[in-house]
């Protein structure tokens, strides 16, 4: 069919602005589920429903883990300069050997919390309370808050009030 001159292209529609990328990430998401399969978290045995073997083993590893937590205390392994988070705008610090970096609590235990190893060189970690979690956290919270008190904290011009590692007092 040939136009004449001067009459207008018929032009389609521009596109609603937000329409399109949304359904075209919701059919993705569809045939991803579809494809990858949805693990089933409900089970029904004897026509009552049950949670997955899979769902009642992660339920009692985490109750597990809130049971059994360790409050620790990462030390200086050597004299040296170690990173400050509360050192009044320095980025260092010097620690003599056994002295407090930090104090933390998990559910992991050293090789779980510091996975790659820990946050910086020549620190040390010690458990000193194992137990629940809300017991570990009230220990770590009285060890962060008497560091104040701590004659390795007392002798510096400048005391801290928590120790270097310890971004807040959690």
């Amino acid at each position: 069919m040939l136009r004449q001159v001067g009459t207008p292209i018929a032009e389609p529609p521009p596109p609603r602005p937000g329409r399109q990328p949304a359904a075209r990430l919701l059919l993705a998401a569809f045939v991803f589920c579809m494809v990858m399969g949805i693990k089933e978290f409900i089970v029904w045995k004897d026509g009552r429903p049950e949670l997955a073997p899979w769902r009642k083993a992660k339920l009692e590893r985490e109750l597990e883990e809130i049971d059994n937590a360790e409050q620790y205390v990462l030390l200086a392994d050597v004299d040296g300069w170690y990173e400050c988070f509360n050192c009044y705008g320095m980025p260092q610090i010097f620690l003599f050997e056994d002295e407090v970096w930090k104090y933390g609590v998990t559910t992991k235990g050293e090789k779980g919390r510091y996975r790659d190893g820990m946050p910086f060189e020549n620190l040390v970690y010690l458990t000193e309370y194992e137990g629940p979690v809300n017991e570990c956290l009230k220990w770590e919270k009285i060890k962060i808050y008497n560091y104040a008190l701590l004659p390795e904290n007392l002798k510096r011009d400048r005391p801290l009030k928590r120790p270097p590692g310890n971004k807040q007092d959690n």
